[in-house]
């Protein structure tokens, strides 16, 4: 399918830059969250938490915080009684997580015990009340240490540590073809997603005997499908209402396992139930996400043309392994990138830890196979004497090339990657800051420049290709939009709205957007992996052009006309005979008449996207590092990102900063850390480090616009895509700024104490961060060992 924007209005409002319809709601603080639900008398639900990372459950007393004022109840996983189960995605039957600690708790902030209080503050006095006598056990956090022999054993009837494993049926020989090999061991740390909302989750029962479940969720249809499951309440009873939820990114996906216990309570104890964590429990307690080690080496030609890659990926999926075991897989399938390899060599081992477990978090396996390929483009630069952007330049796929299979089987769509390259080297004025780095070099300024380059493609909609979209327009000339996608900052009703209003004149503020109600909405895939315009809005723009042509039918009907004289004004709102404005009909008369007839004037549709989409770019970085304290500052950023067709400049910009925002943090700043007893000492934003605004320059954006043949409108994701080149080129640029000190490799977070300790170690010879990968490795079965199912969950999240 080639993009097919309505020709009525190329030049008109698609493309341009058209203010956020649902800011006000926001802004004025109409819009509502789980926290600020009006519901009758309800119950809040406060979990009591191990403060152990490894041991075994002796018992719970929960009799002294049973008796104290406002409690109704307090449950253990006796009195819960619901049997373990998965969250977004299974690995193994034996990682089915029980949403109450039975027998075993293996991580620090694992539910055990669970009070019901009729006022927040009774409840956490009470769960602080409950005893809870946990006989310690070693605990392992290291995902490595995991994998060796002799290491503490999470889940004893599973045998070893091993959640999942891929490995190619014949491995590749790089060391035989190639002149040289650059080899690294790179450290892609775990970080918290930290949205800007925590958690939260609310039911209530309604008077007809259902249930009307809240979420702080990317997904309510799958909530529901999941909770129905987990719980044995029938989905019919279920009725999801998704309200404003502040901040995913892939961290609010699928079935949390204190929806379950909340559910089960608001059915049995016949009030409303809600959750709101503080943002320590949402530190320690849910999913954290990238956690990677990744043994990574290139094979080049003393040309620069590069011969083979070579992996051995680490991975982390924490104490009960579900969708985040399964990233590591999608690392290896994006691990092809922007370049033309002859061969790929890429092993995976995701290892159970004590630790929270890991999942999504913007990009989603993603930015680690751009972060390791990267990092490697740069040590070859350096090791081969060719410029960063000319090694890029000699490897890159051609423009002719596409659509392109992989060596590790993705179909990229469409691509043009030299493009958004040279445009960034123009936009930041690359040859200038090299003399200027060059300058800074000689003169030995403290202050040292370093310049990053990045090269991406990653992959959006994979594996959730299809969505519903709905249309209706009123006897008032309105129009609603009903979507299978879940807005939640990326201006869904604004960006609807407009293909709404390009094929039916129909005012943007005069549109919107109902999502996230499984009553109201009849099937939906939600958001993530970058899907909803493309899938989400081919829905819309193709329901839109099936109700326009009803609406033809009954102008021409109304006006004893042809239907083949009929013709949509766009710029007036009208539809009416070709040549004749003065009879034509607006949007109101002619949803009046439908209704009067009977047949309000609707359309739906469910599209389905043959494939996944394949977004790029290129991002240069510019930092300064002093070379006494090792304090990086990034002071530039050129972000150029390709995500098809643009239909609102104003938000793919807005995604765009967003993205580096992120990428700012992970390079910089963030990290999620363990003592050696399994105990988080980064449990809150005094100690983690988040970024704010002060430690970021005005972002320099960009776009190219290579249209994608899957879908009507063109378009390729842009919610993740910035991260994603972002991260990689801000620690290239950080390691470019001390590499002619001798430094080959600084891993992320590239604070001012490890950039400084680099800079030690390489003044004393000790530069290099190599080592074998561990053994694992060499007694790995070949193929995937793990639930297969779930590699299509970690491409579409």
């Amino acid at each position: 399918m080639t993009a097919t924007l309505p020709s009525s209005v190329h030049g008109s409002i698609l493309g341009n830059r058209v203010m956020r319809t649902e800011d006000p709601a926001l802004l004025t603080g109409s819009a509502r969250y789980v926290a600020d639900l009006d519901l009758d008398r309800p119950l809040h639900a406060v979990f009591v938490r191990s403060d152990i990372a490894h041991g075994t459950i002796n018992s719970i007393d929960v009799d002294e915080a049973r008796q104290m004022p406002g409690v109704v109840d307090v449950w253990t996983a006796a009195e819960l009684d619901v049997s373990p189960h998965h969250g977004f995605a299974k690995i193994h039957d034996d990682f089915a997580r029980p949403p109450l600690a039975t027998e075993r708790v293996r991580f620090v902030g694992e539910a055990v015990a669970v009070v019901f209080a009729e006022s927040a503050r009774e409840g956490v006095d009470a769960a602080q009340a409950v005893w809870a006598d946990i006989e310690p056990l070693p605990a392992v956090t290291d995902p490595e240490l995991a994998l060796a022999d002799g290491a503490p054993v999470v889940f004893p009837d599973h045998g070893d540590n091993i959640a999942t494993t891929e490995s190619p049926d014949e491995p590749v020989d790089i060391d035989a073809v190639s002149d040289v090999v650059v080899r690294g061991r790179y450290v892609n740390q775990r970080i918290a997603v930290a949205p800007m909302e925590p958690h939260g989750f609310a039911v209530a029962p309604a008077d007809d005997g259902r249930l009307t479940v809240y979420p702080s969720n990317q997904f309510p249809h799958y909530v529901r499908m999941f909770l129905a499951g987990a719980t044995g309440i029938g989905a019919e009873r279920l009725h999801v209402v998704t309200p404003q939820v502040g901040g995913g990114f892939g961290g609010k996906a699928g079935l949390q396992h204190e929806y379950t216990v909340v559910a089960v309570a608001a059915d049995r104890l016949g009030r409303p139930v809600v959750w709101i964590p503080t943002r320590t429990e949402d530190m320690q307690a849910k999913d954290h996400s990238r956690a990677q080690v990744q043994y990574a080496e290139l094979g080049c030609r003393a040309d620069g043309t590069f011969t083979g890659l070579r992996v051995h990926l680490v991975g982390n999926g924490g104490a009960y392994p579900g969708i985040g075991a399964a990233l590591p897989g999608g690392t290896r399938r994006m691990s092809h990138g922007t370049y033309d390899f002859p061969a790929i060599d890429f092993d995976v081992a995701v290892a159970v830890t004590n630790t929270p477990p890991t999942g999504a978090y913007r990009g989603a396996g993603r930015p680690e196979a751009t972060a390791l390929l990267e990092r490697l483009v740069d040590q070859a630069a350096r090791e081969l004497s060719i410029d960063p952007i000319e090694l890029r330049e000699r490897n890159l796929l051609g423009d002719d090339v596409f659509p392109f299979t992989s060596h590790t089987g993705n179909v990229y769509d469409s691509g043009r990657y030299l493009l958004p390259l040279r445009t960034a080297a123009d936009a930041i004025g690359y040859d200038e800051l090299r003399a200027e780095q060059a300058a800074r070099r000689e003169s030995g300024d403290v202050r040292q420049l370093g310049i990053g380059v990045a090269c991406y493609v990653e992959i959006t909609a994979g594996g959730l290709g299809s969505e519903f979209g709905r249309v209706d327009v009123h006897a008032d000339g309105s129009a609603t939009i009903y979507a299978g996608t879940l807005s939640h900052g990326q201006g869904h009703q604004t960006t609807y709205a407009m293909l709404v209003s390009a094929r039916t004149g129909i005012p943007v503020d005069r549109i919107s957007l109902v999502d996230g109600d499984t009553d109201r909405v009849r099937e939906g895939s939600g958001t993530g992996g970058s899907r909803s315009l493309q899938v989400g809005g081919s829905a819309v723009d193709q329901a839109t052009e099936v109700l326009v042509d009803r609406a033809k039918a009954l102008a021409a009907d109304v006006l004893e006309a042809d239907a083949a004289d009929i013709v949509v004004d766009v710029d007036a709102g009208t539809i009416g005979v070709t040549g004749v404005p003065a009879s034509a009909l607006t949007w109101a008369e002619l949803a009046a008449r439908a209704e009067s007839d009977g047949e309000p004037l609707t359309a739906d549709t469910v599209f389905e996207q043959d494939g996944a989409t394949f977004p790029f770019g290129a991002h240069i970085a510019v930092v300064e590092v002093d070379t006494e304290t090792g304090e990086a500052r990034l002071i530039r950023h050129v972000a150029v990102d390709d995500c098809g067709t643009v239909v609102n400049k104003l938000l793919v910009e807005g995604q765009q900063h967003g993205g580096v925002a992120s990428g700012v943090g992970q390079a910089l700043y963030e990290e999620v850390r363990y003592d050696g007893h399994g105990n988080p000492i980064t449990s809150n934003f005094a100690d983690y480090g988040l970024p704010s605004a002060a430690e970021m320059p005005s972002f320099e954006v960009h776009s190219t616009e290579t249209p994608s043949p899957l879908n009507p409108l063109g378009a390729k994701g842009i919610g993740e895509a910035a991260t994603i080149g972002s991260t990689p080129a801000i620690q290239n640029a950080v390691i470019d700024a001390v590499s002619h000190l001798g430094v080959r490799h600084i891993d992320m977070p590239c604070s001012a104490e490890r950039v400084w300790r680099a800079i030690e170690a390489a003044r004393h010879g000790n530069g290099d961060p190599w080592r074998e990968p561990p053994a694992v490795f060499a007694s790995m079965t070949k193929g995937v060992v793990g639930d297969e199912a779930a590699a299509e969950a970690a491409d579409g999240i």
